[in-house]
């Protein structure tokens, strides 16, 4: 009886050991390139692709909570609340208020949606492709 305890004790370790972690919310870490934007013209809410290449936003989220962006210089802060918040800011203007994302990812997709200070009543969104 002691070693049939012994062995499924190892076993259960073993299994434990081998399953694969869910990826965590810092899986954010990388380079993202601005695909797509979710908005209303007039109507309904829907994707509409980048193709100005002026509009192509790079972003970048470094493990250490540095965030550089080719689109504004206004934050170079990011964190994670929990599974679904992201926050940005500024660690030099500290008056400067701090802006909070719903965000999503899936595979190499990044869904960014603004909750406060900024509020889109009709709805809006933008969507980033990780890049190497």
């Amino acid at each position: 009886m002691k070693h049939l305890t012994t062995l499924l004790l190892t076993v259960c370790c073993l299994l434990g050991a081998a399953c694969k972690k869910e990826s965590s919310p810092s899986s954010i870490v990388g380079r993202w390139k601005l695909s797509e934007t979710y908005f209303s013209p007039g109507g309904p809410s829907y994707w509409h692709p980048v193709t100005d290449k002026k509009s192509v936003e790079l972003a970048e989220f470094k493990a250490d909570g540095t965030y550089s962006s080719s689109n504004t210089l206004a934050f170079d802060r990011y964190e994670v609340k929990d599974s679904v918040t992201l926050v940005l800011f500024s660690s030099v203007v500290t008056t400067q208020p701090k802006y909070f994302y719903r965000y999503k990812l899936t595979n190499n997709s990044l869904e960014l949606s603004p909750t406060a200070p900024i509020v889109c009543y009709e709805g809006c969104a933008a969507r980033y492709t990780r890049t190497k």
